[in-house]
């Protein structure tokens, strides 16, 4: 049946229309905004829609070929009349769709959700919609909140487009304009108002008739007294500053002087102009041949002052964009604050004084990554400018906020009294970043590390403040989420000794120095060894270095690709050669954890492949740990490691699971076999009802969605009851054993069961 109309139908047609978007070629702008729908929908077709008065066309066709349908069969068509996202779960059993050509027949559509385009004045255009051949009942608000906001991205999309047809339009027009005012047959005359000048006036403008005309080039006279170019300068400029003050126009017979002593007359109509503001600014001056003028007067009259009063706008827009440039050139675009420039600018002008008394305060945001890859850039940018809006509210309109780039940002604090001052402000920044932030939907908690240095005349140049101010802020980090430390001298041997220690690994991995130990992973119903994790140790003077301690340089210099490497082709080497001299250990498997810096190199699943056939372990029992947040990752190099990995056989285990931003979606679509609850969790589950409640309503949802669960961390026989009650397959932890070297391994699989 036909879709009733807005009540606003004109107006909306109207609207559309002044878009000259109807027929037009695509873009790439609007396919992308489709494209990303389709994805964010988990939807194989998006258009972007436009109602007509009796048709609907589309302006982005992605994943069907719908250029232009009839309005009455629109799916769209009911969304503009809504005026908000519009759902159809399933249009086969929906009265309004049942019979609808585009469900019978192709694209055989089932599913439907669009959200409407909305002009700055409220009316529906046309919508942005996701179309799928399967009735769905799984789409979350979320997913439909994300699909209005890119809609009202491929509304400004539009406006972008009709914007920059119309400017490009207007300087056509002006570009015209300005050179009929060059080419013009009379002589043109601009001058402002200039209280320092002897007449009180300035010339601002001349054109090339002028410079004909009175033998003087723009650049002789431009920016002068112009009493210099007239005789009876007294009573001419008088009249002129008259005409200026009272905004009146005025005629003159004029005598100048031509630059080459001659003298020469020309009757000249003088005419105020007007600034943005309504001031009278300027004065256009006429000057016209006796035996021309009667003919051209009133013409040049009004042509002059039009094209007069383009040059100005034209220089005013110009002045503006400079500035513009000036302030673009030494601040953040996103959050507006000060960027590095501007505030090493102010940094050396303060260690150039004579009395050099600051603060400088490095921070660097937690987890910001994690909330840009689950919950998308926008939300990431949004977050950052309210971190940057609440640093703002706790500082000094004298001190300086700057952001670096990415989620680091620094603050210079100036003319400080007391050093103390700059601890107590870093400690007023920890405070107030415990307070939650709000952005959209999302309440997000955001803290930041801080490294504190306070400067003297000991500092000379920008680089050795910053630099001490980077190994505060990564002994801040170390100390934990949200700390602040101050610099100190005793820090930078520190520096000194991690460049050593990164030196010793690398050293280490070369001559094959560091080792591995497993640590088994029980079936809980029959307390027997499932398999091993396999876990990297650092034999180093005389003891056992922690994991803690070279890991995370290794995974800051990128040395973790090759610790990970070798802690696989170890690792399988060793369980395939128990495979051949133990007793039943054909179906052990093997745990591996591969960082996310593994999942961005293209030959990760060579690496694996290759380990596999050089150590004879089945791939079918290696088992790779990865996190939630590389699981939410939607690169296309990590998306092609996950899929070639799978291809081969090997499965997949997600570590760490309820610390992040978790997705199901994400988790059926890479088919993992195994969840892993992380050890956080298993700490409180026997004093705390809410741990163990997240600990059962994890299992349950691995189970529903087959996967397995694996407990870490579980130290007491209560915990492992708890795990037994819900069902849990797996655990490890110190009750059942602490990971062991190689060669304890074969006494630990002689024993019957893990539990004593």
């Amino acid at each position: 049946m036909p879709v009733p109309h807005p009540h606003n139908e004109d107006l909306r047609l109207a609207a559309l229309q002044q878009y000259r978007v109807l027929d037009s070629e695509a873009e790439a702008t609007f396919n992308r905004l489709a494209t990303l729908a389709a994805r964010v929908l988990d939807a194989p077709m998006a258009l972007v829609s436009l109602i007509d008065a009796d048709r609907q066309w589309t302006k982005a066709c992605i994943g069907v070929d719908l250029r232009e349908t009839a309005r009455d069969i629109a799916f769209c068509a009911h969304t503009i009349l809504s005026g908000d996202v519009f759902v159809v779960p399933d249009a086969t059993l929906d009265e309004r769709f049942i019979h609808n050509p585009l469900v019978t027949g192709d694209p055989h559509i089932r599913f439907y959700a669009g959200a409407p385009l909305l002009t700055p004045d409220g009316l529906a255009i046309g919508s942005l919609c996701v179309l799928d051949t399967r009735a769905r009942h799984d789409v979350s608000a979320e997913q439909l909140l994300t699909l209005q906001d890119l809609a009202a991205m491929t509304m400004e999309a539009l406006e972008t487009r009709l914007t920059v047809e119309a400017r490009a339009a207007a300087e056509s027009q002006l570009h015209l304009m300005e050179a009929a005012l060059a080419n013009a047959t009379d002589a043109v005359l601009i001058l402002s108002a200039d209280a320092t000048s002897g007449s009180g006036l300035r010339v601002a403008y001349v054109n090339a008739a002028f410079e004909r005309q009175s033998g003087y080039a723009a650049t002789d006279v431009e920016g002068r007294d112009p009493a210099v170019l007239w005789r009876a300068h007294r009573e001419t400029t008088a009249r002129l500053r008259g005409a200026l003050s009272r905004a009146a126009a005025d005629v003159l017979d004029m005598q100048f002087d031509h630059r080459n002593g001659n003298v020469y007359w020309a009757e000249t109509s003088v005419s105020p102009l007007r600034d943005a503001g309504g001031q009278v600014s300027h004065l256009l001056l006429l000057k016209r041949d006796n035996t021309d003028r009667r003919r051209e007067e009133e013409h040049l009259r009004t042509t002059g002052m039009e094209l007069a009063q383009r040059v100005l706008e034209r220089t005013r827009e110009v002045q503006h964009l400079t500035v513009q440039r000036e302030h673009d050139a030494l601040h953040d675009t996103l959050t507006g604050l000060p960027n590095w420039t501007l505030f090493n600018l102010r940094l050396q002008a303060i260690l150039r004084s004579a009395d050099p008394t600051f603060a400088v305060l490095y921070l660097d945001c937690d987890r910001f990554k994690v909330v840009n890859e689950t919950l998308g850039h926008s939300v990431g940018d949004a977050l950052l400018v309210a971190f940057a809006r609440r640093l703002e509210a706790l500082v000094r309109p004298t001190d300086t906020i700057a952001r670096l780039g990415g989620d680091e940002f620094v603050v210079l604090l100036e003319s400080l009294d007391e050093p103390d001052i700059a601890s107590l402000v870093a400690e007023r920044f920890a405070r107030a970043f415990t307070a939650p932030f709000q952005v959209g939907p999302h309440t997000l908690y955001f803290g930041a590390s801080i490294g504190v240095v306070v400067g003297g005349a000991h500092y000379q140049h920008a680089d050795d403040v910053m630099r001490d101010a980077d190994i505060a802020m990564y002994s801040a980090k170390r100390a934990g989420r949200g700390a602040f430390v101050t610099f100190h001298e005793q820090m930078r041997p520190n520096t000194n000794t991690q460049l050593l220690l990164e030196a010793e690994l690398r050293a280490a991995l070369a001559a094959d120095q560091l080792t591995v130990h497993f640590q088994p992973i029980v079936h809980i119903p029959t307390s027997r060894v499932h398999g091993f994790e396999a876990l990297v140790r650092w034999p180093r003077g005389g003891g056992m270095m922690s994991p803690a301690e070279f890991l995370p340089i290794a995974e800051e210099t990128g040395l973790i690709v090759d610790v990970d490497r070798w802690v696989l082709r170890e690792a399988c080497r060793h369980m395939a050669a128990w495979r051949t001299t133990l007793p039943n250990t054909d179906q052990l498997t093997l745990s591996v954890n591969l960082s996310s810096q593994q999942f961005t190199r293209p030959d990760l699943v060579d690496a694996v492949r290759t380990a596999l056939h050089a150590s004879g372990f089945p791939a079918e029992l290696l088992k790779v740990e990865i996190t939630e947040g590389l699981v939410m990752e939607r690169s296309d190099v990590v998306t092609t490691n996950i899929a070639g990995l799978k291809a081969l056989g090997v499965g997949l285990h997600i570590d760490d699971f309820g610390t992040g931003y978790s997705s199901l979606g994400y988790l059926q679509r890479f088919d993992a076999q195994a969840l892993k609850i992380d050890r956080s969790f298993m700490g409180g589950v026997e004093d705390r009802a809410d741990s163990a409640e997240l600990v059962r309503t994890i299992t349950a949802m691995a189970h529903n969605l087959g996967l397995s669960v694996v407990a870490e961390g579980v130290e007491t026989r209560a915990q492992l009851a708890l795990l037994r009650s819900l069902g849990c397959e797996y655990a490890q932890g110190f009750l059942l054993s602490r990971p062991i070297p190689v060669q304890d391994v074969p006494a630990l699989l002689e024993r019957d069961t893990l539990l004593t």
